[in-house]
């Protein structure tokens, strides 16, 4: 026999809907019990879904029990309700399908630490969404669906777990992208920046040096970071902060190639690296190379090749260029066997670009100027130096109008130095043309994520930091080029998809939850309706093909 329950009912009675319990007298019989609650407008003052409130509870009830008894109940049960409203960011979910196939985290070492991953997975996902420090993620847990039972100490011992691991992560990405064909090693793109510390206590790899933010008193690092083709970063490494750019290559350069284990590569980079040291490293290591850089700092000799115009070889109305093969050489001008090639590059379109940027530096100089000359603080915001010159030795700058001059007369010339000698000079140029992502991920990094300024101290916790930002990026990158990719299999069409579009589509995927004495009564999912649809076509990719 079917044991008898309490039932929750709704009916319409003119214009108001009313809500009962019962007990069914059995199928089409009504009810043997029946009991008013009230009208569903009146017990919505009190709760937000009375309805499914009362299924919940009523479960509980003696079906004994009569109307006398119930009432008393019902009244303090709704009326006396604890009522929450959660809203959480739901988009975190799409990046842990990202973070999981690039297996980040797999082959760590053993821990006593039962959450030590979901912490770090957890600090990730904050990171790309939000920008957090480590302090915020641990504060702002309840924004999402994350609950994990561990302290704010426990945070920071994650960092520690992730810098002893830092190798194997950069290991497990890399092994990754080459397994899924979206990573070739042939060419790779390098560069340097600097992320500033708000503090100037100059300890470890915390040193003043020459700031590419213009914040040239405060403590900072200098970061190495390389890039496929793709413009997904390969690896990074950290360097105290008055390293200077040419300094920095040989040792990137050795690490890079015992982690990944790569042989032969073609490494572009731009003129800071361009010492004959640099230069020597890579012919005895059998690497190939392509350096650019404006002309302007070549040698007088060079110059005036560049300057010849009898020998340029037109491409089209906007670009012509020459080149010349000679032999490399050691330190002491002693030539070597090894055979250097060097593509000179015109472009109108680009020497329009040089006089704009020429300009508005001149521009700025003048509206900080006072009587003609600039002061040394001043002049830190404008971070080029190379039209001014000292007034005196401490304090004032003015302008230099013969470099000015000279600058002038090489707008638009771009120099290619490289050992690769069986390509044409326009497969040179589009190879080196593809810096820009590596630009970009400077931008994202530094801008989008908010690398700097850093608030950690010790060199654990800043080399950490560093590289949970550079998972965060690579994780951006990865998902982007992922999107893209399967948006052109699934559909036949090219949707361009930049870092911004992306994290906006997820910043507002927020879900409703709305709770009752700790019991979800409903689950709603609120977004604008564009980025609605962009973020239900992503999931259906991220579905139907990972």
């Amino acid at each position: 026999m079917k044991k008898d329950k309490w039932l929750v009912t709704k009916s319409k009675k003119k214009d108001t809907y009313y809500v009962s319990i019962g007990i069914s007298a059995g199928y089409g019989k009504g009810y043997k019990k029946l009991i008013g609650v009230g009208s569903l407008d009146e017990l919505m003052k009190y709760h937000p879904d009375p309805i499914n409130a009362l299924k919940t509870e009523c479960e509980n009830w003696d079906t004994e029990w009569d109307r006398n008894k119930l009432k008393p109940i019902i009244d303090d049960f709704l009326k006396k309700s604890t009522n929450k409203i959660k809203i959480t960011n739901y988009s975190l979910e799409i990046l842990d399908k990202f973070i999981n196939k690039l297996k980040i985290f797999e082959n760590m070492s053993s821990t006593k630490s039962k959450n030590v991953i979901d912490v770090l997975r957890y600090m990730l996902q904050k990171r790309i969404i939000e920008k957090s420090s480590i302090f915020r993620c641990f504060n702002t847990q309840e924004d999402t669906d994350t609950d994990l039972p561990v302290s704010k100490t426990s945070f920071y011992n994650a960092l520690d777990y992730l810098f002893d691991n830092k190798e194997q992560i950069l290991k497990n990405v890399n092994n990754q992208l080459v397994s899924e064909n979206k990573r070739k090693l042939q060419v790779l793109w390098y560069d340097t920046t600097t992320a500033y510390f708000e503090s100037f206590s100059r300890v470890g790899i915390r040193l003043p040096g020459f700031s590419k933010d213009g914040k040239f008193k405060e403590d900072q690092v200098v970061i190495g970071l390389i890039t496929d083709e793709n413009g997904i970063p390969l690896h990074y490494r950290l360097f105290p902060g008055n390293t200077t750019d040419s300094k920095t290559f040989i040792h990137f350069m050795l690490e890079m190639k015992r982690i990944y284990e790569i042989e032969k590569v073609v490494i572009v980079c731009d003129k800071g690296m361009s010492i004959n040291a640099n230069i020597r490293f890579l012919e005895a290591h059998g690497i190939d190379y392509i350096i650019s850089y404006r002309m302007k700092a070549g040698s007088k000799k060079v110059k005036e090749y560049v300057l010849k115009q009898d020998d340029y070889l037109n491409y089209s109305e906007d670009f012509k260029y020459k080149e010349q093969t000679y032999f490399s050489t050691w330190q002491n001008g002693r030539k070597t066997d090894k055979v250097r090639r060097r593509i000179i590059s015109y472009s109108s379109s680009r020497a329009s670009k040089d006089r704009k940027d020429r300009e508005n530096l001149i521009n700025n100089f003048y509206k900080k100027a006072k009587n003609g000359m600039v002061s040394a603080s001043d002049l830190n915001s404008i971070k080029k130096y190379k039209f001014f010159q000292k007034v005196n030795e401490d304090t004032l700058y003015k302008l230099n109008y013969d470099k000015i001059e000279e600058d002038e007369q090489f707008d638009g010339y771009y120099i290619y130095e490289t050992s690769l000698l069986n390509i044409s000079p326009n497969e040179i140029i589009s190879i080196y043309q593809k810096q820009w992502q590596i630009e970009e991920n400077f931008r994202v990094l530094k801008g989008t994520l908010e690398l700097r300024p850093m608030f950690v101290w010790t060199y654990k916790h800043i080399e950490a930091y560093v590289l949970l930002s550079f998972l965060a990026l690579v994780v951006l990158k990865y998902a982007i080029y992922w999107i893209q990719e399967h948006y052109i299999k699934d559909s036949g069409l090219v949707e361009n998809i930049t870092v911004t579009k992306f994290l906006d589509i997820l910043k507002v995927a927020q879900k409703i939850t709305k709770e009752v004495n700790g019991i979800v009564v409903s689950v709603e999912y609120e977004n604008s309706k564009k980025l609605n649809n962009d973020l239900q076509y992503i999931e259906k990719l991220v579905t139907k093909y990972m």
